[in-house]
């Protein structure tokens, strides 16, 4: 029988509260302390250090839930904004509060990682607008959307910019593939499994860089369980095949907190 958990919910990009209390709603039926996470993905990608500072805050965030009422930790991640956090949380977790990552027992990876261990600012200024694109169209007002006749141009001229003059942004960024993978190989204890779940329609998150990470994480000797949802669009997944992705979802965390 599994016990109840704490699930931490790290939002992609322009997450909002809605969406994220759509995925709670999968884990609190059964027990599980939900903690939903917006991320502020603009933020930390302006501000140097800024993905260390928001992992730095969840860290400590945790750390006071946990001290508070100590349970078996599950991490639900979206989209490249939550596994980057993902992956500064658990750096300053081992740094600042090893204790909190001995809970850590599996993490879902939802339509992530979509960035391979080498890209360059040609890549960058790709994939970069397709991501913020929805939530700036949305916000004038316009159909959101990943690609834009005007805007995709603009937008990837500046992001190609911020890449050639944020060095240290890009290093962290790409660390973050390392990161997480040894996170779920700890020196002492168990290996923690990974779930991922990624769809073939995803336009932001190419399904070949999902499959070089758990490759990867498979290596190094992390648990990886799959679900691969043909047709299914980024982090749509829920909406679009929800029996499926319930029944992984509370099986995996079911598992993991035996």
């Amino acid at each position: 029988m599994s016990a109840a958990a704490r699930i931490l919910l790290l939002g992609w990009h322009d997450a909002t509260a809605r969406h994220l209390r759509a995925v709670a709603r999968l884990h609190e039926p059964l027990g599980h302390v939900v903690h939903p996470v917006l991320s502020d993905s603009g933020r930390a990608l302006a501000r140097r250090g800024g993905f260390a500072r928001e992992g730095l805050v969840q860290a400590r965030a945790l750390a006071a839930a946990h001290a508070a009422d100590p349970r078996a930790l599950v991490v639900h991640s979206f989209s490249n904004a939550g596994f980057w956090t993902l992956a500064a949380m658990l750096e300053a977790l081992e740094r600042e509060h090893p204790a909190v990552l001995l809970a850590h027992r599996g993490t879902i990876l939802d339509s992530a990682p979509g960035f391979p261990e080498h890209f360059g600012a040609r890549f960058t200024a790709r994939t970069a607008p397709m991501a913020f694109l929805p939530g700036l169209l949305a916000r004038l007002g316009r159909t959101p959307r990943t690609k834009h006749p005007l805007l995709s141009p603009l937008l990837g001229g500046l992001f190609g910019l911020w890449h050639l003059s944020a060095p240290r942004q890009i290093a962290f960024m790409r660390r973050a593939l390392r990161v997480v993978r040894d996170a779920h190989v700890p020196h002492e204890g168990p290996p923690r499994p990974l779930l991922a779940i990624w769809g073939d329609a995803d336009e932001l998150v190419e399904a070949r860089y999902v499959e070089q990470f758990l490759a990867r994480a498979e290596e190094a000797g992390v648990p990886v369980e799959r679900l691969h949802l043909p047709g299914s669009q980024h982090v749509r997944h829920l909406v679009a095949h929800r029996a499926a992705y319930e029944g992984a979802v509370r099986a995996f965390v079911a598992r993991v907190t035996a």
